[in-house]
Formats: structure tokens, C-alpha cells, sequence
């Protein structure tokens, strides 16, 4: 009697990926923690009979290795940045002097701390962002012989896209606003742009964009960057270079955010003729 044929073994269905899932950054009803992209100016202040000026000035473009951090305790409001092995800065909760539901700012005996969450009233956006938010940290010391020097820390941060999340295919624009601060030798300047546009094609794996940001401080200058990088190979990751049309140079880092890459965030630092200048770019998808 010949042997019965052996039933086939069923194939074992595969088990899928779980979908990737995000929180809300600008949520601070918890306790929060992040890793920012970020960069670093400081100028060494000299006092002479003209007044305050800087005889040193870097600008300095943090990296991944640097470990800069940003913490927050719900239940005493305090928050805290630092950046490697130095010591960090604490802004306790009875530091906070403006607090809305899109930016909260503390203000310490020597500085201060920003945090806003660019949207229609911070950056004229469409819509605010839900996976990304913006740090400005700001704080001076007096020095013995006269003079100060300063400290400024321009950050992004948020809630960055897995990489398994990020597209394969297809280019996506986004609208981001540029906020940064440059610093020369007699003084100090602000520049934004509201409206900055930034490519990035998923298959090239590059970004570009070309951006005019105006001065701030009621100056008529106004700076023309150019942005050229890469997006990793295999994450989520950015950086490249940054030129403006009058010489400068500099680089850049940051990363995608939230569900697909919905956001961007970026960090810079550039030389500009007498120029330091460091800022972010935080934008989403049109």
C-alpha cells in the first residue's frame, strides 16, 4: 500500500513592522527629554571708551558626539540645557516670565531661555508644528577688567522619524522659518525669513534651498543663504553645507520629524565677512 502523500506545511504569515508612532513635542503637561540639533556662538567682550566690543568671536556647529540636551520636569516647571561634559544651565519654574500656549520664555539673573513652537504667530506658518520646536538660550557674564562675554545656543529638537518611516521615493517642500543671530566685533544683529523654502528628494537623497533673511534690528541688511546637503542613506538624518551670496560659509545638521518626515529641522553655523552668525530652520511640508 503506498505511503499518503504528506499534507503541505502552511506558510508562516510574516509578522508585520509595527507602525512607527509620535508624540507631540510641544506637549509639556509630562516630563520631556530631548537630544536638539543645535549650534554654539560665544564672543569674549572688551571695554573701551567707545563702549562694549568683542575682541573673540567663534560660532560652532554642535555634533551628535557633543550630546547636546534639553530636559523638563512637569511638576516643577524647571528646565535645563547642556551640552557634553560641561556643566548645564537650570531655569527653575519661578524664572518663567512669559508663558503661552505657543512659546514660554525664562528669564535668569544673567540670560535667558525661549522655547515656541513655530506656527502662525511665531514664524507666520500655516499651521503650528507638532513634532518640532525651537530653543534660543542666551546668557552673558561681566568680566573683572570691563566688558562681557556672551553665550547664544540656536536648537531644534522634537520627535525624530524612524528611520524605517522615512521615504524611499518621491520629493517633498517645505516651508520653514529662519531664525538666527550673527555677531561681529562692534555688535550683535538678528535675521529671519518667514517664508524659506526647503527641497528634499528622497531618491538623490539631497536638499537644497536658497533663503533671504532679514535683519531683525531694524538694519537694512539682509543675508542670502544657500543650503546643499545630504539626507543619510539609511536614517533620518541631514547635513551639508551653508553659503551666503556675499561669501560666507558654514554647515549644517538636523533631521526629519514626526510621521513620513513630516517636519524639518535644521542647525547652523556660518562665517560671514566680520560675521558669526548661528540659527535654525524649523519648517513642515506644504
Amino acid at each position: 500500500m503506498p505511503a499518503p502523500t504528506p499534507s503541505p506545511s502552511p506558510t508562516p504569515t510574516a509578522t508585520p513592522t509595527p507602525a512607527a508612532t509620535y508624540d507631540l513635542a510641544f506637549d509639556f503637561s509630562r516630563d520631556r527629554s530631548f537630544q536638539p540639533n543645535g549650534a554654539q556662538l560665544t564672543a569674549i567682550g572688551t571695554q573701551t571708551n567707545a563702549g562694549n566690543t568683542y575682541a573673540s568671536i567663534s560660532a560652532k556647529l554642535y555634533e551628535p558626539s557633543d550630546v547636546p540636551f534639553f530636559t523638563f520636569a512637569s511638576s516643577t516647571k524647571q528646565a535645563g540645557v547642556s551640552v557634553g561634559n560641561l556643566a548645564g544651565q537650570t531655569y527653575p519654574g519661578s524664572q518663567i516670565t512669559l508663558q503661552q500656549s505657543d512659546r514660554t520664555t525664562y528669564q535668569s539673573p544673567t540670560g535667558f531661555l525661549a522655547i515656541g513652537q513655530l506656527g502662525p504667530q511665531l514664524g507666520g506658518l500655516p499651521a503650528h508644528l507638532r513634532y518640532s520646536f525651537v530653543l534660543n538660550q542666551y546668557e552673558s557674564s561681566f568680566r573683572p577688567s570691563g566688558g562681557f562675554d556672551v553665550l547664544e545656543r540656536r536648537m531644534v529638537a522634537g520627535a525624530s522619524t524612524a528611520a524605517s518611516d522615512v521615504p524611499r521615493s518621491g520629493t517633498a517642500t517645505f516651508q520653514a522659518v529662519l531664525l538666527a543671530e550673527g555677531v561681529s566685533a562692534t555688535g550683535e544683529d538678528g535675521y529671519a525669513a518667514s517664508h524659506a523654502t526647503l527641497s528634499l528628494d528622497f531618491v538623490t537623497r539631497t536638499i537644497t534651498g536658497t533663503i533671504t533673511a532679514t535683519s531683525t534690528s531694524g538694519s537694512a541688511s539682509s543675508i542670502v543663504l544657500t543650503v546643499t546637503g545630504q539626507l543619510s542613506a539609511t536614517g533620518n538624518r541631514l547635513a551639508g553645507s551653508v553659503t551666503t551670496a556675499d561669501g560666507g560659509t558654514g554647515t549644517f545638521n538636523g533631521e526629519l520629524y514626526g510621521p513620513q518626515g513630516a517636519e524639518i529641522g535644521l542647525a547652523f553655523a556660518l562665517a560671514r565677512n566680520s560675521q558669526q552668525v548661528i540659527g535654525t530652520f524649523g519648517g513642515s511640508l506644504r
